[in-house]
């Protein structure tokens, strides 16, 4: 009989935290997005733009490690360990692993990840003999290390003494029948995304038209003093505004591309959900398009 006992880290914390910094990203960069249709060419414009690209990068990033948080665990059974980490999976044999202990039993100090918050604490780093230490953690308190041959892992169960007392356990049962050492990183999805001809033809033809539409905008802006976006119910056109705010048009097919391609990965670790990652990046392909048609109507009406 192989008992299997899984263990999640503390995540109400941050998974609050994560939320809370994705709803003032979004605001910063909604309310970014609509000063800059006010204001003019300068300074005050790029101020106003760095919100809407912190948001644009940071939110997608936000909201994975959000789902990795969600579906991280540690499961304990007599054959290995299974450490889950998002998209990072690793499965330890009982006969690969050296030791199990807290973090406060080393001697010399352990050295943290640089980029680290409450909820996500991912990352390398190396101890004073050279040996690399992988956090799969939540927070820098209380963490339990597992010492294998290659590395060492760093885990935060929410409850470290239990987890210990567990181990220590099923290693006095003995081992059945060792797997195999798996490993798992998140590069794996994206090589399988690349591998696949629909998918890399779709994200690439995004990319190119995106970057087709941020350089047409990019030359016919400066050209254009005013530029009249849409038309009022009179059928009258509207007030113009500076021929920069053009640069407007790719910023926004930026946002929704990167958040199709985010999504789109999101949706292609499982087959049966593959559909809504080529209607997605197809989306952005259409955005893009339309978005391009746009610049040129612009262009030729105004």
């Amino acid at each position: 009989m192989n008992e299997t006992f899984t263990f999640h880290p503390p995540r109400r914390v941050g998974i609050i935290f994560h939320i809370a910094l994705i709803i003032v990203l979004l605001i910063l960069g909604a309310w970014g997005l609509f000063q800059t249709t006010y204001t003019g060419v300068g300074p005050t414009f790029i101020i106003y733009l760095l919100p809407v690209l912190l948001g644009v990068f940071a939110i997608p990033l936000l909201l994975y490690r959000l789902n990795t948080l969600q579906t991280a665990s540690y499961t304990l059974e007599r054959d290995s360990i299974r450490l889950q980490w998002g998209l990072r999976v690793e499965v330890i044999p009982t006969n690969a692993i050296l030791w199990v202990r807290p973090a406060s039993d080393l001697i010399e100090k352990l050295r943290l990840p640089w980029f680290r918050w409450h909820g996500s604490v991912q990352g390398t780093r190396r101890l004073t003999g050279g040996t690399i230490v992988e956090f799969m953690a939540v927070q820098t308190r209380d963490l339990i290390l597992i010492g294998t041959y290659e590395k060492v892992f760093a885990v935060s169960p929410e409850n470290p003494a239990e987890f210990l007392l567990t181990y220590q356990r099923l290693t006095e049962l003995g081992s059945l029948l060792p797997p195999s050492h798996k490993t798992v990183m998140p590069t794996f999805i994206l090589a399988r995304v690349w591998q696949s001809p629909p998918a890399r033809y779709l994200i690439l033809l995004s990319f190119l038209l995106g970057l087709a539409l941020l350089i047409s905008a990019g030359l016919i802006a400066p050209r254009l003093s005013t530029v009249s976006l849409g038309f009022l119910p009179t059928g009258q056109p509207r007030d113009p505004i500076p021929g920069i705010r053009l640069l407007l048009l790719p910023v926004l097919n930026g946002i929704f591309w990167v958040f199709n391609l985010g999504a789109g990965l999101f949706f292609f670790r499982r087959a049966e959900w593959r559909a809504f990652s080529y209607l997605l990046w197809s989306t952005s392909c259409i955005v893009a398009v339309l978005f391009l048609a746009g610049v040129f109507f612009i262009l030729r009406v105004g």
